[in-house]
């Protein structure tokens, strides 16, 4: 019988948490409000033939490590839920052509967080072209704050060493990385849980090594938040690639087996008593409320996520006797902003820098303090709507649509509450809040 991490009956309900596959749309959208990318030296693309995504190293000189890089890995965290199993799932290609012994070639894909392109935690398969291997890998604390990577080449593999003679009776061959393969991760976290990695094969999950932490005095990873990625990088010794070597990305997801509720802390930001002015020259798109996530500089929260639950919006003409320069309806917008690498998704323009305050105990940071600032180029608009005079609008998402990619604020992303009048020349004072559940 198949069982999960935590050793109870596998059943066909897991709860779906994330999940992607290439689509026609990223000709359009470049899926960039899912994906980061990053690269040196390198490329990410996609291939309509074959509906898949590349990610492309050319070889040459070497210096410093590493030269060369091309990464893609998740905007958001994957979820998780203390107690529940999550059972992580990827295909690709890992590598094409196939190097020979010391090509300084590597490529990786897992659960996993990278800071250009190092893994700083996280667990991830392997194909290392500098010694011919295929490895399982995972990046855990030292309990000084750094972290050291604990790689198995799949001779020390403790389950099955896929040679032939393990319970599985297959032989995986480094040779055949240029065809599809489907890797499968399931994880107890707790902090201190076992981690099991393996593959599917003919629709059947074998496992070839387990982790486990049970000699640790501190958790193994700060946090059990990383996110799905795929890498292909060069080394510093050996020979220098001479080709360029391509990854294929697929397919991926994850799922929270034995159920899922969303939970966190749930908070909430508005204007203030007397509302925020607007005026509609020429129907200006203003900001009337911002959120995001505490300082991304020092990354203190970035494994946080910021879950929309909902959005109330009112007005008051400030001259509601004077019906021909009135503001009598409104339109408001929910729009994420980003700025990642090469990815600019909307743009901000006004008078001065728009500011956000920390929330005291709190992840995020607010702006609600009435400065006048336009959206002069949308970003990603979740949700919008009509307000008419003196009336009120609520929004509201369920707590499993709070799960939905486009709906969550994460290290990368500002959302914006903005608002537009109908009537040029006018004015008017907007009301509004936003509730949401903090997540880390």
């Amino acid at each position: 019988m198949a069982t999960d991490a935590f050793g109870r009956l596998r059943t066909s309900e897991p709860f779906t948490t994330f999940n992607y596959h290439p689509s026609q749309s990223y000709y359009n959208t470049g899926d960039n409000d899912v994906w980061v990318r990053d690269t040196s030296g390198g490329s990410v693309y996609y291939d309509g033939s074959n509906n898949l995504i590349k990610l492309d190293v050319s070889g040459g000189a070497i210096t410093p490590n590493p030269d060369k890089y091309a990464f893609r890995t998740t905007k958001m965290p994957m979820d998780y839920q203390p107690g529940k199993s999550r059972l992580i799932m990827m295909s690709g290609v890992m590598m094409t052509p196939i190097p020979t012994l010391g090509q300084q070639i590597f490529s990786r894909m897992g659960l996993i967080n990278v800071a250009s392109p190092i893994i700083t935690d996280g667990v991830w398969f392997e194909v290392d072209g500098s010694n011919n291997t295929l490895n399982w890998s995972e990046s855990i604390q030292d309990g000084s704050g750094s972290y050291i990577v604990n790689k198995k080449a799949s001779s020390d593999w403790n389950i099955d060493k896929f040679d032939g003679t393990g319970p599985s009776g297959i032989d995986l061959l480094y040779e055949n990385m240029n065809k599809v393969i489907l890797i499968v991760i399931d994880q107890e976290w707790l902090g201190v849980g076992r981690l099991r990695c393996g593959f599917n094969i003919d629709g059947v999950t074998y496992y070839a090594h387990k982790f486990t932490h049970e000699t640790l005095s501190y958790a193994y990873t700060a946090s059990p938040k990383q996110r799905l990625g795929y890498e292909i990088l060069t080394g510093t010794h050996g020979t220098s690639p001479s080709t360029t070597y391509t990854m294929k990305q697929i397919c991926c997801t994850c799922m929270s087996e034995g159920g899922f509720f969303p939970l966190g802390v749930r908070n909430s930001i508005s204007t203030d008593f007397s509302g925020v002015n607007i005026l509609s020259t020429n129907k200006n798109i203003n900001i009337i409320l911002g959120l995001r996530l505490q300082n991304p500089v020092d990354n203190k929260f970035k494994n946080g996520i910021i879950k929309i639950l909902s959005v109330t919006v009112s007005f008051k003409p400030t001259n509601p006797g004077n019906n021909q320069t009135n503001v009598d309806v409104v339109k408001y917008t929910l729009q994420l902003h980003s700025s990642i690498n090469d990815i600019q998704i909307g743009d901000i323009s006004g008078s001065s820098t728009i500011s956000f305050t920390d929330m005291s105990n709190s992840i995020v940071s607010y702006h609600n303090n009435g400065t006048t600032h336009d959206i002069s180029s949308n970003g990603y608009v979740i949700h919008s709507g009509f307000v008419s005079s003196q009336s009120t609008v609520s929004f509201g998402a369920n707590d499993f649509e709070t799960l939905l990619t486009r709906a969550n604020i994460t290290q990368y992303d500002t959302l914006y509450l903005t608002v537009q009048g109908n009537t040029t020349g006018s004015t008017a004072n907007v009301y509004a809040s936003i509730d949401f559940i903090e997540s880390v």
